[in-house]
């Protein structure tokens, strides 16, 4: 699950969980050779290892839980940021007054989103949003990624989705003080994914009034403009 910040009775309860698992299908297949990738759970990346005895399996199990949390090569701030496009084309045969794409909300097609991140504060200062190239001007403008203190203890920390594409996913607050959602709530769900990129989503109302597409910049400027995008962020220098 995501560099939730999840609460350590959370984390030591998966990390067994995890960990009987390994050893189960060690006992059940003592004599093959395999991956613990996938049994260890995100962030491992020993491929594969020789068959041991059970003693030897139990301490390369806890040391390769034990190296799960490391998350340090996604941390970009500073000079670097993640960076990536919202996800959603304007379909060529729109109506006026409904939404132009079937994902996006609010974002006009091409907005870029700058996402400084640290895994290492993920549950105090994780880092902060900004989006480019619209229209009406940045929805998002630095805007600090809040967490959710009381997410801490619930098992909405561990969101997933399907696959194992990801290694950690993590849900945090935007409350922007500029912009067209000055002093509205948001949330960002960020993932972080095996091949070193990050997804981000950003949410906030319930994408009823989409203003994508708007000639002019009034419902922006008024607050009225709901939003929902999918981001594919890239490591990359300012």
């Amino acid at each position: 699950m995501g560099l939730r910040p999840a609460s350590a009775p959370l984390r030591s309860a998966s990390r067994l969980e995890n960990l009987q698992e390994v050893l189960a299908r060690v006992h059940r297949a003592p004599s093959r050779r395999r991956s613990i990738t996938a049994d260890a759970g995100a962030g491992c990346y020993v491929r594969s290892v020789p068959s041991f005895r059970p003693s030897l399996w139990v301490s390369l199990a806890l040391a390769v839980l034990g190296a799960c949390d490391d998350l340090g090569e996604f941390r970009a701030v500073g000079d670097q940021v993640f960076r990536g496009r919202v996800v959603g084309q304007d379909e060529t045969d729109c109506v006026a007054g409904e939404p132009c794409s079937f994902i996006r909300r609010g974002f006009v097609e091409g907005t870029t989103a700058e996402l400084e991140f640290d895994p290492a504060r993920a549950d105090s200062a994780p880092g902060s949003l900004t989006t480019l190239d619209e229209t009406c001007g940045p929805t998002f403008a630095a805007t600090p990624l809040q967490p959710i203190p009381a997410l801490f203890h619930d098992q909405l920390s561990l969101y997933d989705f399907p696959g194992e594409a990801r290694l950690q996913n993590y849900i945090f607050a935007l409350r922007p003080v500029t912009g067209p959602l000055a002093g509205r709530d948001a949330l960002a769900f960020v993932s972080l994914l095996r091949n070193g990129d990050v997804e981000l989503r950003v949410l906030s109302g319930a994408g009823r009034q989409d203003c994508s597409r708007d000639a002019d910049c009034s419902r922006y400027l008024a607050g009225e403009c709901d939003y929902f995008g999918v981001f594919r962020l890239k490591r990359t220098a300012r």
